[in-house]
């Protein structure tokens, strides 16, 4: 994307070779009360689906895009657990994290 959302915080990158198609894996966190901006502007640049709440926390399904280099990605959010069940309440979410995925071998 080249542009990452206002509180987004790059925490690590990680190759994975034991798994199948070597993926390199970009974790990121936001605090609870930036979380409804982030998910927005990742809606709006590579159209993530919006957070639901399931069991004990806050996911979005797995969605793949295609970025301008040709890549494809695999983009998810998901909150800490948490009992908080409704959107207004995200600020008493300490941390929800975006993992950004792509292979780095044919599967």
């Amino acid at each position: 994307m080249n542009k990452r959302p206002p509180g987004l915080v790059f925490i690590a990158c990680t190759y994975l070779p034991q798994r199948q198609g070597k993926p390199l894996q970009a974790t990121y966190r936001v605090p609870g009360r930036l979380a409804e901006g982030v998910e927005r502007s990742l809606a709006h640049a590579v159209g993530m689906p919006g957070l639901k709440r399931a069991c004990c926390q806050w996911e979005t399904q797995r969605h793949t895009f295609h970025a301008k280099d040709g890549r494809e990605y695999d983009i998810t959010m998901v909150s800490d657990e948490t009992v908080v069940g409704a959107r207004r309440h995200w600020p008493d979410i300490s941390i929800f994290e975006v993992v950004v995925e792509t292979f780095t071998e044919e599967i």
